[in-house]
């Protein structure tokens, strides 16, 4: 068969108004001590372009993480090739599902294919193959919400051996093929060779709730979540440890998100300080019993940086700051940060 395809932190001290306007940091006699000395206020700003944050970020093809079954099963065909990731629409149980029809209990149209996500998903776009010669006629798509099943595409008098269907997002835990009708020459059998599923992904860090190990004055982890990605360096743009400032402030510092609930994830997007970006850090995930590290970055010099790594279940997601930029090291910055 074939296979598929499936800002800166200012890292020594935060701004003020006054350091603002001059852009000047007071002089420092002890060389050796010029860092311990800062502020986080004391930085020389340079203005970035503000950009609005998306609600959503289309996501790819999920159908694999989904656990595939049906009503009926004509012997020798399988749910599973439905989310197999191969494309090929020749007729056969290599390639397809089709229902039972006499051959098993309940196999007669309708019936039903299907599959099912551990947690709830925002369903958006289905890409359904059926069998060359043996198209699937007439079908539904219905997603189940609840305990309610919402329609979310009919379908009726299909001669081609793919259809892409996009539709209103909708939440769900499981999506399904109701094959209604075979092609004129057997209408008894419904056939799918593929399904290929996509959803809006929701941006989850804009829903849950920030803290901080420690902040610096006029700062704050809400900052982080608040839909703003302007990477400007200052308090109203950003998070920063407190450093001396704030009883346990020192370095390393962790940035919390709390969702509430368990969540699947498997992407982050950080928005750092310009000309103060955070040099080092981690990205940990915690699964209701221990952290697990999914990002090791260290020797960043980009406002903006994406993470992706294998998905991982879990209510909080951290950034362990370890080194600011090397103008100002003993501060991290976090201007935004983006869950998915």
């Amino acid at each position: 068969m074939n296979t598929k395809q499936l800002l800166s932190l200012a890292v020594g001290a935060l701004i003020s108004t006054s350091l603002l306007a001059t852009g000047k940091q007071e002089a420092i006699n002890d060389v050796t001590d010029k860092m311990e000395l800062q502020s986080a206020d004391e930085v020389q700003v340079t203005a970035s372009k503000e950009r609005q944050l998306p609600e959503t970020l289309s996501s790819g093809n999920i159908a694999s993480q989904g656990y595939a079954s049906a009503q009926s099963t004509f012997p020798g065909y399988s749910a599973s090739n439905i989310n197999d990731g191969d494309r090929n629409t020749t007729v056969g149980g290599n390639y397809s599902w089709a229902n039972g029809h006499t051959y098993t209990a309940d196999g007669r149209l309708p019936n039903w294919v299907q599959l099912s996500y551990r947690s709830e998903r925002s369903f958006s776009k289905v890409v359904l193959y059926t069998s060359r010669g043996y198209e699937l006629r007439d079908y539904d798509i219905q997603v189940r919400s609840g305990q309610n099943w919402i329609t979310v595409v009919q379908q009726r008098g299909n001669t081609s051996v793919s259809r892409v269907h996009t539709f209103t997002p909708t939440n769900g835990t499981i999506i399904r093929v109701l094959a209604l009708r075979g092609p004129n020459n057997q209408y008894i059998y419904g056939r799918v060779n593929e399904l290929e599923v996509y959803e809006d992904a929701q941006n989850l860090a804009l829903n849950a709730t920030a803290t901080a190990q420690s902040t610096f004055s006029g700062y704050s982890p809400s900052r982080v979540n608040d839909g703003n990605r302007n990477t400007r360096v200052g308090g109203a743009y950003s998070w920063a440890n407190g450093h001396k400032y704030t009883p346990d402030g020192r370095l390393p510092q962790w940035l919390q998100l709390s969702f509430g609930r368990l969540e699947r994830i498997s992407k982050v997007v950080l928005y750092t300080s310009l000309g103060y970006e955070i040099k080092d850090y981690d990205i940990q995930v915690w699964n209701g019993n221990r952290w697990t590290t999914v990002v090791t970055q260290r020797g960043n010099t980009s406002v903006q940086r994406t993470h992706t790594f294998a998905p991982i279940y879990g209510s909080k997601l951290r950034v362990i700051g370890r080194r600011g930029p090397d103008n100002q090291y003993i501060y991290v910055r976090v201007n935004e940060l983006e869950v998915y």
